[in-house]
């Protein structure tokens, strides 16, 4: 996410939240529009190719699982904030995860202000500084990079979830979290990180970080599971897994969240998984797999807004008092 600072210097005071910027602004929006009409291509191809009433005989068991595999996402996700935050600040957990939340119903926003208020809130409740954050969620986007990149490689040296698939891929993981923690040990870390270099040098931020981003990547993989077993697609796990992976990278798009996710999924899908035997609404899977994701983000985030808006105000409302207190000496 591209901000601008309040201030020109590079001191910002915990008042000096980051804002968007107009090109920014106008970025997003487009995205969103973009997005939108991908995901009303998704859905009116979904509703015409699709069997829904797949959807309305699903067992009970796979419903939990499709909403279960999102809670245990967002709850690895938070733990993975707050375990790396440790090393350098510690916060509460339960502050995290409902932060998380909060953030992850804003992305869904037409400008996607999910980070803005992450920013927001630290920097006005946690007290951090603004550096001091971005080098948290350098670091935590460095731990991500080493969880994806094991999954994927195992997947192409050994394209079968085994035993086997299991010990490359920890293997993997292990060899490519001792290269970043080495890294966060180099001079020009050190001395430019910004504070990413004591997280990535802290065995329990680092291997904690990693396990919980690989628990994450394995719920999306669930949810994909039970978003296909539910509208009775048969295709092998690894496959199930790709897909998963697909998701997942296209969270990363900057445009925003509605409609590149679903698009990406339906289009890899299509383009890689359909055969004459397997010729099914991949466009219904993507739909209907990040509605599983849906379900739980908005209605819990917005409903912890109750928490989060307060929170904000009160912060803003005592730095008020005490810069009029500051400016009456």
């Amino acid at each position: 996410m591209v901000v601008t600072p309040a201030r020109k210097d590079s001191t910002l005071t915990h008042t000096d939240v980051p804002h968007y910027s107009r090109r920014r602004l106008i970025f997003d929006l487009t995205g969103f529009v973009v997005g939108a009409l991908l995901l009303a291509w998704i859905i009116q191809q979904a509703i015409q190719k699709g069997d829904w009433s797949r959807v309305l005989e699903a067992p009970p068991w796979l419903l939990v699982a499709l909403v279960g595999s999102t809670l245990v996402s967002a709850l690895a996700n938070g733990a993975c904030f707050w375990i790396t935050v440790r090393a350098i600040k510690p916060l509460r957990f339960w502050d995290l995860q409902a932060l998380n939340l909060v953030a992850s119903m804003l992305n869904y926003a037409p400008v996607r202000i999910g980070a803005l208020s992450r920013f927001a809130y630290h920097m006005r409740v946690d007290r951090m500084r603004l550096l001091e954050i971005i080098a948290w969620f350098v670091a935590i986007m460095g731990m991500f990079g080493v969880g994806l990149a094991a999954v994927i490689g195992a997947i192409i040296i050994y394209p079968e979830l085994n035993v086997i698939w299991f010990i490359l891929l920890v293997v993997g993981t292990v060899s490519l979290g001792l290269i970043l923690r080495a890294l966060a040990a180099t001079p020009i870390i050190m001395r430019h990180g910004r504070g990413a270099g004591p997280i990535l040098r802290n065995h329990r931020a680092l291997w904690g970080g990693i396990v919980l981003r690989l628990i994450d990547l394995a719920a999306f993989a669930c949810r994909m599971a039970a978003a296909l077993a539910i509208l009775g697609i048969d295709i092998s796990p690894t496959q199930t897994l790709v897909l998963a992976v697909v998701a997942v990278l296209a969270n990363l798009i900057p445009f925003g969240r509605v409609g590149f996710r679903e698009y990406a999924v339906a289009i890899v899908a299509t383009q890689f998984f359909s055969t004459e035997s397997l010729d099914v609404p991949w466009e219904m899977l993507a739909l209907f797999e990040s509605a599983g994701e849906a379900a739980v983000f908005i209605p819990l985030g917005g409903l912890l807004l109750i928490w989060f808006i307060p929170r904000m105000a009160k912060t803003r409302s005592v730095e008020k008092q005490t810069n009029e207190a500051k400016e009456s000496v």
